[in-house]
């Protein structure tokens, strides 16, 4: 038997396997580059719905859209202003710690899609996370790069606030006449009592002292020493106390304020 035509069946066999594996590879290479083309020109209306989410205050919800997005398309998310909905939505739901670590990340490498306006405000929604995690230096650093030369109102620090009340004063007035340093954080019942037992311990240390009941008397001055110096202590923790509430009142006035112009009226 002749081998010819078995070499020639042999050989149509390869070049038919190798015309598939062509026609695979060729196919294999069409999906990839219809995959690229397809992420290079996304659905532009997904972009809308994290914004949607959050106006309809889906806070969580919108989070995670526009991670999924920023996972996909970065560039594409900080064009269309989706980093300024996210840490929005990040305050909104109290998330202060992934608010910070974002900002910051944002501002110290600036997209050149970050407008200058998106970036000052990053700077002031930071100033008023900082002032809800108690860390007023911070705050007040961001403020100074977003908003100090923008004529707006002065950053609220704890001790410019108006009306606040030195602790040692209130001390030394009620070391002078016990429990008139209540009298100054508006403590007047407490004052009314203090004055009136301290009145009433020297009252009857002295009745019991004429009496000649010594010990009663020593017994009475012992109880008297105590509440005296417990009513100079209590005068200064009120003013302590009195001025906390005070700038509280004070810096959430400024935090309504700074978040009507982040958030308006929604």
């Amino acid at each position: 038997m002749s081998l010819k035509p078995v070499l020639n069946i042999k050989i149509k066999l390869i070049q038919s396997i190798r015309l598939l594996l062509f026609f695979f590879v060729v196919l294999f290479f069409l999906n990839r580059a219809v995959a690229a083309t397809d992420r290079e020109t996304p659905d532009f209306e997904q972009f809308k719905y994290p914004i949607y989410l959050y106006q309809n205050n889906e806070f969580y919800r919108s989070i995670t859209e526009i991670l999924r997005l920023k996972f996909n398309y970065p560039e594409l998310t900080v064009k269309y202003g989706l980093d300024s909905y996210l840490l929005k939505s990040y305050y909104q739901s109290k998330e202060y710690p992934q608010l910070i670590k974002k900002a910051e990340t944002i501002l110290k490498n600036p997209s050149r899609f970050h407008k200058t306006e998106e970036l000052n405000n990053i700077r002031r929604l930071l100033s008023l996370t900082f002032i809800h995690a108690g860390n007023e230096q911070r705050a007040k650093k961001n403020w100074m790069l977003c908003c100090f030369q923008n004529n707006e109102s002065l950053f609220p620090e704890s001790n410019t606030t108006p009306g606040l009340i030195s602790p040692d004063k209130a001390r030394i007035y009620s070391t002078i006449l016990p429990g008139s340093g209540l009298l100054l954080s508006g403590e007047y019942r407490k004052a009314a009592v203090s004055f009136l037992l301290n009145t009433l311990f020297l009252a009857g240390i002295y009745q019991s002292y004429s009496q000649d009941q010594y010990g009663i008397a020593g017994l009475l001055f012992f109880f008297e020493i105590g509440w005296y110096m417990g009513g100079r202590n209590a005068s200064y923790e009120a003013a302590i106390d009195y001025n906390s509430e005070l700038i509280k009142r004070y810096q959430k006035n400024w935090i309504d304020a700074q978040q009507q112009i982040l958030f308006g009226s929604r």
